[in-house]
């Protein structure tokens, strides 16, 4: 073997040995951020990246781990809303692919349930105020609960009206009577009993 031939043999390991750990190390890089975010870790980033192909991989590997910390963001976001200042904060739905179609999923569900929430809420409300005549929204699945507990208040409602109004006493109409009919109650009441 010449002289000449050994170091290019030299020559080719050298630059063997720096092209692959360049390669190696960018795979490194992008192989811990991998891993950081399947540990729930989404502050990973890879550092520099080139334009070459593995550049490329390193960048998308910040982009996604950068979507996957702005859907987080969000998530604590809404989460913080609901449970303090404003429970009609929905998440925005902006977000590319499946991450848009999961936040679309999100505030559907919760809105589901906070729309049959408030309408349980207005029934009641009309219970309250002793109109019986409209039902709760029927629910499917395990939040049937809330319409079933509804009626059950309302059949209660009913059984009490009906006890009471057979104890007001019937009077004839005389003149005092007819007199106390055509005054204005003070308190009008939209009680079903008041309207025995």
């Amino acid at each position: 073997m010449t002289v000449a031939g050994g170091v290019l043999v030299l020559l080719n390991l050298g630059v063997g040995w720096l092209i692959g750990s360049t390669v190696l190390g960018s795979v490194g890089r992008a192989l811990a951020a991998v891993k950081g975010v399947s540990r729930g870790d989404l502050g990973v980033r890879t550092g520099e990246h080139g334009r070459d192909e593995v550049g490329q991989m390193l960048k998308a590997t910040d982009e996604m781990v950068h979507m996957l910390e702005r859907f987080s963001q969000q998530t604590q976001h809404m989460i913080g809303q609901h449970a303090g200042p404003d429970i009609s904060h929905r998440m925005p739905e902006d977000f590319p692919g499946v991450y848009g179609e999961l936040a679309s999923g999100i505030n559907t569900m919760m809105f589901e349930h906070l729309d049959a929430i408030t309408d349980a809420i207005e029934v009641l409300q009309e219970y309250a105020n002793g109109d019986l005549s409209r039902d709760a929204r029927r629910l499917p699945g395990t939040r049937a609960v809330l319409h079933q507990a509804m009626d059950a208040a309302k059949a209660s409602l009913l059984a009490i009206n009906g006890e009471i109004k057979p104890l007001w006493p019937r009077r004839p109409r005389s003149a005092t009577s007819a007199h106390a009919a055509t005054r204005r109650p003070s308190a009008p009441t939209s009680a079903p009993w008041s309207r025995a």
